[in-house]
């Protein structure tokens, strides 16, 4: 596996500096990671027989809170201990009966799962739409709030719909700040042409109520795409700030990132600011990923960012995949490489971007979460002809402001190595996406939740927290230490007498 990191920047150190930074990347131990929870989640066997029929793909998503990991994918809606058991499961258009949402809307038919805990609330907030067949026009986004920090307290729920008549808003994201919660989404026409896109900024106070209500809602759409495709608020659980930023791939031209402001989000009146263009160095559609049975069905979706978009301080970090060496094809030989990028929060521009691959085995559906201290994690399959799809986790680490991925971590492998979703022709759907958050309780522990196969025709979920111990420098690295310290010691004496 290759950890490329692309610098943009020359970085000039002075001695005592240089110093530092030689014992951390050369006298210090590697962080050591330990899998401390890794269970199997839903899986499509279970949700066909609870729906009465397949769903594919999982649209796997999933987030961790207090006590409690909640699964919440196409077909289904569970609640897990941190240990894995189970203590609620049930059917997603049940789960929205539940919430207060009308049989006449869940009977649209619905897709596109999204959950995510929010610390600073204390709740969990969960979004799907609905499909609206048979016209696939004038669809509704479905918002949930969770009573409590417990998820088995119940939920109450809120619609709105800004798709009309003529249009389709699919594959929402959403994304929470301290102010206000954000969905995107790509729009179609009814027969399946690209529209545009939308982003809607909701005050979270409305949100939390007694009632959520969506008040305070700004809606912005736009048919020539300038946010990019896919537009994704920032998920930021900071707090003092006014305003974000919406980051998405450009619609139009591959090697361009979009960055856009957002203001004023905590009421009603938000605004959408300038955008401007970052030119990236890899950019370009993913290919079908290979399996050990020889095949190149798997679709691993175009290069998109899928998952969340996290700011953590005044960096903010994204990640998509795409196909190296072939860029701009989707279906023609290459590989498919995990592309990162740490954001600046206050210009916008690229700090840092680099590629997690190899030549031998596709990455693909990758998501992204840090900490405070620069902690990076990175969820994703990949497979290969000698791999049947599976789970990872590359690990980074800032030291010096530079992010560099040092280890990945194999968290679990699919049974077969021939799936098929079992939907008729290929390319066979997988994703949409995957989620990767930070444990609320523990900023040391990283959680991902990520698709495999359970079978040749059924996928499963695989969830898998991971546990990042502080570095500690071998015993030889404070000899080295103190011998360049003291070395630098005496250069600094004699240029300063002389």
């Amino acid at each position: 596996m290759n950890f490329r990191t692309l610098p943009r920047a020359r970085v000039s150190l002075t001695p005592l500096a240089a110093a530092a930074f030689a014992l951390m990347c050369f006298g210090t131990a590697a962080q050591a990671q330990t899998i401390i929870h890794n269970f199997a989640g839903l899986g499509l066997a279970e949700t066909s027989v609870a729906n009465g029929g397949r769903y594919a793909p999982p649209d796997t998503n999933g987030a961790i809170g207090i006590n409690n990991f909640v699964e919440f994918i196409n077909g289904g809606y569970a609640v897990y201990d941190r240990n894995g058991a189970r203590s609620a499961f049930t059917t997603d258009a049940q789960f929205w009966r539940d919430a207060g949402v009308s049989a006449a809307l869940i009977n649209q038919g619905l897709s596109d799962t999204r959950i995510k805990y929010d610390p600073g609330s204390q709740r969990w907030f969960a979004a799907e739409i609905t499909v609206a067949s048979p016209a696939f026009v004038n669809n509704t986004v479905l918002l949930a709030v969770s009573k409590t920090s417990n998820p088995l307290d119940g939920w109450k729920s809120t619609t709105y719909n800004v798709a009309g008549a003529t249009t389709f808003n699919d594959y929402p994201t959403l994304n929470i700040d301290a102010n206000a919660v954000y969905i995107g989404s790509n729009d179609f026409t009814g027969a399946g042409s690209f529209k545009g896109v939308t982003l809607s900024s909701i005050p979270k106070s409305s949100l939390l109520g007694v009632a959520p209500t969506t008040a305070g809602i700004a809606t912005f759409k736009q048919a020539n795409s300038a946010m990019g495709f896919t537009p994704q608020g920032v998920t930021n659980y900071g707090t003092g700030y006014t305003g974000s930023k919406v980051i998405a791939v450009s619609a139009d031209a591959f090697n361009k990132v979009q960055v856009t402001n957002i203001n004023n989000t905590a009421a009603a009146g938000a605004t959408l600011g300038v955008t401007n263009s970052i030119t990236v160095a890899h950019d370009g559609n993913g290919t079908l990923a290979r399996q050990p049975n020889g095949s190149r069905i798997i679709d691993t979706l175009d290069d998109r960012i899928s998952g969340t978009v996290q700011q953590v301080g005044n960096r903010i970090y994204a990640t998509n995949a795409f196909n190296d060496g072939n860029q701009g094809s989707g279906t023609a030989p290459g590989f498919n490489s995990v592309h990162w990028m740490v954001i600046d929060a206050t210009t916008g521009g690229l700090l840092q971007e680099g590629l997690l691959n190899d030549a031998s085995h596709d990455y693909w559906q990758p998501s992204i979460a840090a900490n405070e201290n620069g902690d990076v994690v990175i969820g994703y399959n990949k497979s290969g002809a000698n791999m049947n799809i599976s789970s990872f986790a590359a690990i980074g680490h800032t030291v010096g402001g530079v992010l560099t991925f040092t280890d990945d971590l194999l968290l679990a492998t699919s049974a077969v190595g021939d799936y098929t979703d079992g939907f008729g022709s290929p390319p066979s759907r997988w994703g949409d996406y995957s989620a990767t958050m930070v444990d609320p309780t523990d900023s040391n522990v990283f959680w991902t939740i990520q698709e495999l196969a359970s079978d040749s025709r059924n996928f499963g979920t695989q969830i898998t927290a991971i546990r990042l111990a502080a570095a500690v420098p071998e015993p030889e690295t404070y000899a080295l230490m103190l011998a360049g310290l003291a070395a630098l010691g005496m250069v600094a004496r004699r240029r300063k007498a002389a």
